[in-house]
């Protein structure tokens, strides 16, 4: 490869004497320069797909047209104080070269112990030179935190991504030989001068920057083996160049050297597309973009060229509208509680009073309380569901962790959940290719990243302020789905808002006031959820001796989202003080016929430990099955749900999904239940563990740890799939163990 290099002082003096190395910000619109091109897609955006955009500029302007589409954006903005970032769109996220695009696949997968030295001291603070050149230096803590969050939060969710979208800018690069790392910022020239010798300026030619891409794609499929990448070449001038260079020969240069690593790099893999946007657009003239002193591609060019390339690959017409509501009410949480207490009519209300520039789809963490983001290098030291468990009794108030983590009576059934799960031995297989594991669930439910989804518990803000939308939040990025449930402290509306695309499942219970119960069922099917969990085994509440010993009760703070709450006091349960939530101990499976034909949803029963109530239940009309002795909180001394599966799931016979919940902590404990029986299992006091240690981090940390042993179970025991673990679950598990 060829790649010519610059030393720092003379790249920097070269910038300084170059006529409009800096252009004014301005923007005059000049003749139309858009070109009709021809384009043929390898393959195209699904309304189902999910989507992260990393590089330029142009990346950010793509995100704006899928968003408002229903396109799950998982790249999509992120706001940064406007002390930071002054116009407070996620332009600091944008990366020039596809050198910084590789750091930081790099550190999402192997995140880096931050100090002082990934960052450069300026007089005013410190700078991360991964961002863009013009975030203004921040306090060191306030570096750390930020980078933290984009390393473990942000680019961590490429994971989830089916489509990735890289955006190329420039092909000349800072690299700092301290610390053996490309920049995506130009140090300063004072730090040039007094390190002399550390950083140099390259100009990259396309072997180069080829050699990068495939670096890239593979750390994009260490991320999700199945994910498409479509490359392009933003078409937008880079306003300054690193170099000095002449402006228009630095940006032609740049373009057309990335055009035909783009070219090169598409034509070599299957899953791999280009799009031509730089072809789309015919630069100004020299000399009438010197003269008036601007960039040279309009905006309304710029969104010309996506909606060309947007309408070949979704076979439609597609527009950035003004305004999306659910954007701006999720990027505002201040408005969003100004709309739920009746103070404004709708956001566009709220936009079109302060502030058309404040559509904002995701807040980056506040530094000024403690939260996920300052959790995020805990985070990293907690290996396993256990580890959640022993900060969450650190960090709550002990009654409360108590109720969280007690069952009912002495908690034999809590203690049989975990051992018969321990007991189960495997005999894996040997030899077999395991080099790429597929651990998704696809049934008549839905289609899911893992067999893993989140188990109804109450009142999420008892240990987190933002309660279920945290929750839900997590499970969204995860592609999991999420009971919640009808005991939630946020509403089935607020939550449905946070989670537009995910597989929401309300939890109820036939009520003694049915009107109350039905409204709230024919709430969450507005809504978007996708189906209801029947309880069953709840005619009463457990006697819970934690609680009552501890005399616990509800916080001043909290409250139901779906009832209001009362006077009452119940210490063993006071989740069903509140007035007409409680359950109707006369329900028979008469009622449940009722209730299942009522709705215009599928109907799961959740609590079935007896095949005798198999056939019931299937006769009922229900659409699934979650075998669960509701975690041991309900009777004590009943039979362990991994026991009950076995000859639930036999009955069923594969007529309806069948799910599991109690006691899963490991994903060796999912495998378990999987060749047993069992299509998926359900988290429950795990993913309340996790919400009290760092909210929606925590939850999404505790998935992805589960996710990842699945992963390393399924290959040691030799099996690249689901299916594949199912086909060989005789030969898997030890013989004699619950009856096999």
């Amino acid at each position: 490869m060829t790649v010519r290099s610059i030393s720092g002082t003379a790249a920097w003096q070269a910038a300084a004497k170059a006529p409009m190395s800096r252009w004014k910000r301005q923007i005059d619109r000049f003749a139309d320069p858009f070109v009709e091109v021809s384009i043929s897609p390898k393959f195209r955006i699904s309304e189902n797909e999910r989507v992260f955009c990393i590089g330029s500029c142009f990346a950010r302007n793509i995100e704006e047209h899928l968003i408002p589409h229903g396109i799950d954006v998982l790249s999509r903005k992120v706001v940064s104080p406007r002390e930071e970032w002054p116009n407070r769109v996620n332009g600091f996220l944008n990366k020039f070269t596809v050198h910084s695009i590789r750091n930081e696949l790099e550190w999402s997968i192997e995140p880096p112990a931050l100090d002082e030295s990934y960052f450069e001291q300026h007089r005013d603070g410190w700078l991360d030179l991964q961002l863009s050149p013009f975030v203004a230096p921040v306090p060191l803590p306030r570096a750390i935190e930020r980078r933290a969050y984009l390393t473990d939060q942000y680019f961590s969710r490429l994971r989830e991504a089916s489509l990735v979208i890289l955006t190329l800018g420039l092909n000349e690069v800072w690299f700092d030989h301290l610390t053996s790392r490309h920049l995506n910022a130009p140090p300063n020239l004072a730090s040039v001068r007094r390190e002399s010798g550390r950083y140099e300026l390259r100009i990259t030619d396309v072997a180069d920057n080829l050699e990068e891409l495939e670096k890239v794609r593979r750390l994009i499929l260490r991320h999700n083996q199945g994910a498409r990448i479509i490359v392009s070449v933003s078409p937008v001038p880079m306003s300054e160049t690193f170099s000095g260079r002449d402006i228009i020969v630095a940006n032609m240069h740049s373009k057309s050297t990335l055009r035909v690593t783009a070219e090169i790099f598409a034509e070599a893999h299957d899953d791999v597309d280009y799009f031509p946007s730089f072809d789309m657009v015919s630069m100004s003239p020299r000399a009438k973009a010197y003269e008036a002193d601007c960039r040279h591609v309009s905006d309304a060019t710029v969104g010309r060229v996506i909606r060309t390339f947007l309408k070949a690959q979704l076979g439609a017409e597609v527009s950035r509208p003004d305004f999306c509501e659910r954007s701006y009410l999720a990027a505002n949480p201040d408005v969003e509680d100004r709309l739920r207490r009746g103070e404004l009519a709708s956001g566009f209300e709220h936009w079109e009073k302060y502030g058309r520039e404040e559509e904002r789809p995701l807040r980056l963490p506040d530094t000024t309380r403690d939260g996920p983001a300052t959790a995020s290098h805990a985070l990293r030291e907690i290996i396993n569901i256990d580890g959640f468990r022993r900060q969450a009794r650190s960090a709550l108030d002990a009654k409360l962790f108590d109720y969280i983590d007690g069952g009912a009576g002495d908690e034999l059934t809590c203690a049989a959940n975990r051992s018969d799960l321990d007991a189960i031995r495997f005999a894996p297989l040997a030899f077999r290719e395991v080099s790429a594991v597929d651990t998704s669930w696809t049934g008549p439910l839905g289609d899911f990243a893992l067999p893993i989804g989140l188990s109804p518990s109450a009142m999420h803000e008892l240990v987190c302020p933002d309660g279920e939308l945290a929750t839900a939040a997590a499970a969204l990025h995860a592609k999991i789905p999420m009971i919640v449930s009808m005991m939630s402290s946020r509403s089935i509306e607020e939550i449905a808002a946070v989670s537009p695309h995910q597989a929401l499942w309300l939890q109820s219970y036939i009520l003694q006031d049915r009107s109350l119960g039905d409204e709230v069922v024919r709430r969450a099917e507005r809504s978007g959820f996708k189906a209801i969990v029947l309880s069953a085994g709840c005619a009463v509440m457990g006697k819970r001796d934690r609680n009552l010993a501890n005399g616990f009760t509800l916080p001043a703070a909290i409250s139901a989202g779906n009832f209001a709450r009362g006077d009452a006091i119940d210490h063993n349960n006071p989740i069903h003080s509140f007035p007409g939530a409680q359950p109707d101990p006369a329900v028979t499976w008469q009622d449940v016929h009722k209730a299942i034909a009522a709705s215009s949803l599928p109907v799961l029963i959740k609590g079935i430990t007896n095949a005798i109530d198999v056939e019931r239940a299937l006769d009922a009309g229900a659409a699934g099955l979650i075998v669960s002795n509701h975690g041991g909180r309900q009777l004590d001394s009943t039979i362990s749900a991994i026991q009950a599966l076995p000859p639930i799931a036999r009955v069923v016979n594969g007529r309806v999904p069948v799910l599991v919940d109690g006691g899963f902590r490991r994903g060796t404990d999912v495998v378990k239940a999987l060749v047993l029986g069992a299509d998926a299992v359900l988290l429950g006091r795990a993913t309340m563990w996790a919400l009290a240690v760092a909210g929606e981090q925590g939850v999404a940390r505790a998935i992805a740890l589960l996710g990842d042993e699945l992963t390393n179970a399924l290959q040691l025991l030799g099996c690249s799939s689901l299916s594949d673990l199912r086909e060989n679950a005789g030969a898997i598990l030890w013989p004699g163990q619950h009856g096999q």
